[in-house]
């Protein structure tokens, strides 16, 4: 008997408890974790507009900003690199996506809290005092238990448990060889499944699930940086073109202007009312275009400036960004086989369909299980002493 409680309690030492697996130390991780680390981004309390505007961040340096003269806002330039660095550090999407692996890895952990160990115990007293009619007496009666134990769940599926009982009686009934005597016990048992909820692939699901859901959200949160960061490049390119295209409009437009002031001066001579008509009809056609140029560039602006949250430079700011990364004219030959290749094996999007399968996979095993029938080994010792003081008990 001794040899089976003993034997309980090594198997459940040996179990021991299931810890999730440590993160991927890489790259994209640690600035995963960093983000996550800053938490929401702080605000100014200022004025009246503090809940808008973002606080300093002291790690990134700051832009070179030129006040503007008189009504002129002041200028911003900015290079492509320094827009996907703040990008990179202040992007809302990207802060609030990479909260998602530390939600997964909480899962994880509760999932694993499944095999830890119980402790349990209790106490308790009873003292009964009734009348009785026997020639030997009694009637009077006190009890005191104590127990403790710990039982653990293993990976197997098998439930472990061990209890200590400590239990005094007295009792001052005449047909008791002991009027005060103590019992205590331990017990110990063990319950493995043989069929249903065996062995570690059905037991360790939940946690190879809320594994594979973390992966999954770091591939999301890898996602999200390379959209955020595609559209910042798309957008510092198109408000480059877009001050580009402004300036050629403007240019366009005073041609316009002087064309017609030269038509005006020549109006009695060869230049017809048709001609001086159409001309000015001319001019302001371009200069609808001019307007149009300046609010695509404003919209193009407001939309790099979210993108970026950066303290410099946002909506309330008013600042005037310039890009002044030159435009590469380099012809660049791409192989369709080789892009296809390298977007199979590392696009995000693939990685979370190969990650969802795998959860399906998990799933489909834990069903199959569930439709064997219950079968279950149990084992179980008891070891009980009893004795007019304590230590004869326990001897």
């Amino acid at each position: 008997m001794i040899r089976i409680v003993f034997a309980v309690l090594a198997a459940g030492a040996l179990s021991g408890c299931v810890q999730p697996d440590g993160l991927d130390p890489t790259i994209l991780n640690r600035y995963q974790e960093q983000m996550a680390a800053r938490g929401p981004q702080a605000r100014d309390a200022q004025d009246g507009l503090g809940l808008l505007r973002p606080s300093p961040v002291a790690s990134l340096p700051r832009l070179a900003v030129t006040p503007g003269k008189k009504d002129q806002p002041a200028v911003v330039r900015l290079t492509l690199d320094e827009a996907v660095l703040r990008a990179l550090a202040n992007n809302a999407e990207i802060r609030v996506e990479s909260f998602s692996p530390a939600i997964a890895r909480e899962d994880m952990r509760a999932a694993a809290a499944e095999f830890d160990y119980v402790l349990f115990g209790g106490w308790s007293r009873v003292k009964d005092d009734r009348r009785t009619d026997s020639t030997l007496g009694g009637g009077q009666t006190r009890v005191r238990e104590a127990s403790a134990g710990v039982k653990q769940k293993t990976v197997t599926g098998a439930t472990w448990s061990a209890e200590y009982t400590w239990n005094r009686t007295w009792d001052n009934s005449g047909a008791h060889t002991l009027t005060n005597r103590y019992e205590p016990t331990i017990v110990a048992s063990v319950t493995q499944p043989l069929l249903r909820d065996a062995w570690p692939a059905v037991n360790l699901a939940r946690m190879r699930i809320a594994s594979i859901s973390e992966s999954a959200s770091r591939s999301a949160f890898r996602a999200k940086v390379e959209d955020v960061v595609t559209t910042v490049v798309t957008t510092y390119w198109s408000l480059r073109q877009a001050r580009r295209d402004l300036e050629i409009q403007q240019w366009l437009l005073d041609e316009a202007r002087a064309t017609l002031e030269k038509l005006r001066l020549r109006q009695k001579l060869d230049v017809t009312a048709v001609e001086i008509r159409q001309t000015e009809a001319a001019v302001r056609t371009r200069e609808a275009a001019l307007v149009r140029a300046r609010r695509t560039i404003g919209d193009l602006q407001d939309a790099l400036v979210r993108l970026l949250s950066d303290p410099q430079l946002n909506l309330l700011s008013g600042a005037e960004v310039v890009p002044v990364t030159e435009a590469a004219d380099v012809r660049i030959r791409l192989d369709e086989a080789d892009q296809l290749v390298t977007a199979l094996r590392h696009s995000p999007l693939l990685e979370q369909a190969r990650l969802a399968i795998a959860v399906a996979d998990v799933n489909v095993r834990v069903a199959c299980n569930q439709t064997l029938p219950r079968l279950d080994f149990t084992a179980a010792g008891t070891l009980q002493g009893l004795g007019g003081s304590s230590k004869q008990g326990h001897d």
